[in-house]
């Protein structure tokens, strides 16, 4: 685990999302807070999860989502790592994935939002990105649907200039797209009568970084809009993105229109389920939404952000895989969601409906447990931490000068686990922080989880 970076930097576009939240970021004092309080674990069994395996099982869905009248569409099924590869060229073994995706249906009472936006980002030498906005309340007309795009008239333009100059002779798909382009072109420069009908298959290009490699796709179908994004110090010649990007439409349009297109995040690991000896866990199954509101007293209502592990794993024996292979899990519980004729529950009222709770979750695998000790060994020795005993093998609080962060090893395991919460009373945002009983407690429960898991 690199400890120059131990809290995970989520990508622009998931920060977007994460901004349409509350949450505030405030500090905690090195004193316990009086009030008011994260939920307690209390002594309750936890959940019993099925063990970790290749693929995505252990995060499918029980049963089928929706949001709105339409089927949810996860991001990164819509255009599998496969179809990136084969499209745009190979992802370097290092490149890591983010990803938001949806774990219940909409619309839900506890998350009254009009829309929700999904996500799926890849980012190494260059980068590619697919999210989808789903509406949870019909769109009213066409023009709604163009107005949520988010092209300004000149992005559009630009691309159009560059497109219509391009050589696709040769290439009857990309002949084709720039057709499609053309349509899409002559509504979005005059959407405000245009029908859902209308603008249902409509594709746009917008060129927002003309003086770099950044090239944008929107798609609508139905009332989704799927947004596709490839991002590179150079962008390649016109002729061939058109090339590139009819390719990915085809299969995106394919996808999305397939009722049997599975609804599950990406694949959870890479060609191998373990490193060494050590079982590789899914951080969102550890952190499962179950997990989340025992930990803070409030169901989870918000998308899943997750990092998970790398698309390559190293060998075992290699000096990469002496500092860890980890992946990340954040769930979010927001009281401005929830609808105002839906109660909170009595856990939830210490936030109240203006406040939130957010927890970041790191867990990495080392090929053994002395690797992972001399990984929790550098927060033993920390000035600022302070050992807390649990279950795990150490446990650590560090103050990082604005809050804790609870660190543990268990078995090859270590966590990095970082809580934000806060509320709204007279006026102003109010802390709401973990005691460190409350610390003891997660601590404990995350063990029980992960030693099921493992």
């Amino acid at each position: 685990m690199n400890r120059a970076v131990k809290f995970v930097l989520l990508p622009l576009v998931v920060l977007a999302v994460i901004a349409t939240s509350v949450i505030w970021v405030v500090a905690l004092t090195k004193s316990e807070p009086e009030t008011p309080k994260l939920g307690a674990v209390g002594g309750e069994a936890a959940t019993s999860l099925p063990a970790a395996t290749s693929g995505n099982d252990v995060l499918a869905p029980v049963e089928e989502i929706s949001v709105g009248k339409e089927r949810y569409l996860s991001p990164c099924q819509l255009l599998p790592r496969s179809s990136v590869e084969s499209i745009f060229g190979s992802l370097d073994p290092d490149v890591r994935l983010y990803e938001t995706y949806l774990d219940s249906s909409l619309p839900d009472p506890r998350n009254d939002a009009s829309s929700v936006v999904t996500s799926c980002d890849y980012y190494g030498d260059w980068g590619f990105s697919i999210y989808v906005r789903q509406m949870v309340e019909p769109a009213a007309s066409g023009s709604e649907l163009i107005e949520r795009i988010g092209f300004d008239t000149d992005e559009v333009e630009a691309a159009m200039t560059a497109f219509r100059a391009a050589d696709v002779g040769d290439d009857p798909a990309a002949a084709a797209l720039l057709a499609h382009l053309e349509d899409g072109y002559k509504v979005f420069q005059r959407p405000r009568n245009a029908t859902l009908a209308q603008v249902d298959g409509l594709v746009v290009a917008g060129f927002g970084d003309r003086s770099g490699g950044t090239r944008d796709f929107a798609l609508i179908v139905g009332s989704r809009i799927i947004r596709m994004s490839y991002e590179a110090d150079v962008a390649p010649d016109a002729d061939v993105v058109l090339s590139q990007f009819a390719r990915a439409r085809a299969i995106v349009l394919t996808n999305a229109n397939d009722p049997s297109l599975s609804q599950a995040p990406s694949l959870s690991f890479g060609a191998s389920d373990t490193l060494g000896e050590t079982q590789l866990l899914e951080p969102c199954a550890v952190l499962s939404a179950e997990t989340f509101e025992k930990m803070t007293g409030a169901a989870p209502n918000e998308s899943v952000e997750r990092e998970p592990l790398p698309l390559a794993l190293p060998d075992p024996t290699s000096s990469r895989a002496e500092y860890g292979i980890e992946g990340s899990c954040s769930r979010s519980f927001d009281g401005f969601s929830v609808a105002d004729d839906t109660a909170l529950t009595k856990s939830e009222q210490r936030y109240g409906r203006r406040g939130s709770v957010y927890v970041v979750f790191d867990i990495a695998a080392f090929p053994d447990a002395a690797s992972a000790q001399e990984e929790i060994a550098y927060y033993l020795e920390d000035e600022d931490s302070t050992a807390i005993k649990t279950d795990a093998d150490a446990a650590v609080l560090r103050w990082t000068g604005s809050s804790y962060v609870l660190h543990f090893r268990t078995g090859p395991y270590v966590v990095d686990m970082r809580v934000r919460g806060d509320t709204y009373a007279d006026g102003e945002y109010l802390d709401v922080n973990l005691t460190r009983t409350q610390f003891v407690n997660a601590t404990n429960l995350l063990v029980k989880q992960i030693k099921g898991q493992s």
